[in-house]
C-alpha cells in the first residue's frame, strides 16, 4: 500500500527542457490527495504522472500540473480495476484516505481540474479480479486545450457512458482537445446510456475509437456536414445535435 498526501512532489524541468516522470502506485491499495508538477520548461513537453494500484483512490484535493511554456501538456495517467467518474468520487477517502474498496472512484472535479493542466489518461488495469470497466456517471465538461483518454482493460474491459462528456475547446489547434476510448474488442464493450452522449465545440477537435480516426460532422450541408460524405468512405461522427429538417433526401447510407 502507499499513500501520497500534502506537500507533493516536483519533476518540473529547471529551465528548459521536458518534464520529469512521477510514479505512485502500489501492488493493493493506492491513495492519492496530494500535489503532483511535472512542468515543461522552455522548449519542452510536460512531464507524466501515472497513479496506479487494483484499488485507486484519487482524493477531491489531488492536483496534477503538467504543463509546458510552449502549451504541450504531458500526461496524468490513472491506472486502477473498474473505476466510476462521477460527482463525488473517493468516497472511502476521509482524513484518512484508507482504501477499503475494490472499486476505484474519481470525482469529476478532480478530473476537469486536472484537464485544465494536462492530458488525462484513465487506463484500468488487467491483473487484477475485476475487467477492468470505466463509467462515466456523471458529466464531464472542460474547455482547455486538452485530451481525455478512457482505456479499459484490452482483456474484458468495456465502457459505459451514462453522462454527458462535453469537449468544449473550439481555439487554436483545435485538435489538440479531443476523446479517445478505447475498449476490449473480445470481451468488452462502449456503450451509451439515456442521457449519455459526446458533444464537440469544434469539427477539428480529435475523436479516436479504438485508436481508429473519426472525421467530425456538425450540418446538414457544406464541408463539415452530412452532404460531404458522399461518395466518401472512412468513420464519421456528429460533433453535436443537428437539425435535419427540411434538408431534403440524402442519398447514401449513413
Amino acid at each position: 500500500r502507499c499513500a501520497l498526501h500534502p506537500p507533493g512532489q516536483c519533476a518540473d524541468a529547471v529551465a528548459s527542457g521536458t518534464g520529469g516522470n512521477v510514479a505512485v502506485w502500489s501492488n493493493d491499495a493506492t491513495s492519492f490527495d496530494g500535489t503532483i508538477s511535472a512542468q515543461g520548461g522552455l522548449r519542452g513537453k510536460g512531464g507524466l504522472v501515472e497513479t496506479s494500484g487494483h484499488y485507486l483512490d484519487v482524493g477531491n484535493d489531488a492536483t496534477v500540473d503538467t504543463l509546458a511554456q510552449d502549451g504541450t501538456a504531458g500526461t496524468w495517467l490513472l491506472d486502477p480495476d473498474n473505476v466510476t467518474i462521477q460527482a463525488t468520487g473517493s468516497e472511502t477517502c476521509s482524513t484518512t484516505c484508507a482504501p477499503t474498496g475494490s472499486n476505484s472512484t474519481l470525482s469529476v472535479a478532480t478530473l476537469e481540474a486536472a484537464l485544465a493542466h494536462n492530458n488525462v489518461t484513465v487506463s484500468t488495469g488487467t491483473s487484477g479480479s475485476q475487467d477492468g470497466d470505466i463509467t462515466v456517471a456523471s458529466e464531464i465538461s472542460w474547455t482547455s486545450a486538452h485530451t481525455l483518454t478512457l482505456s479499459a482493460s484490452t482483456s474484458s474491459g468495456s465502457i459505459f457512458v451514462d453522462a454527458p462528456i462535453i469537449v468544449g475547446y473550439s481555439g487554436s489547434n483545435p485538435s489538440n482537445a479531443g476523446l479517445l476510448l478505447n475498449y476490449s474488442t473480445s470481451n468488452g464493450s462502449l456503450s451509451f446510456a439515456t442521457g449519455g452522449y459526446v458533444n464537440f465545440a469544434s469539427t477539428g477537435n480529435t475523436l479516436k475509437i479504438n485508436s481508429n480516426s473519426y472525421t467530425l460532422l456538425d450540418s446538414m450541408t457544406g464541408s463539415t456536414g452530412l452532404t460531404s460524405m458522399n461518395g466518401k468512405s472512412g468513420r464519421y461522427a456528429l460533433a453535436n445535435s443537428i437539425d435535419a429538417s427540411g434538408a431534403g433526401t440524402f442519398s447514401d447510407s449513413v
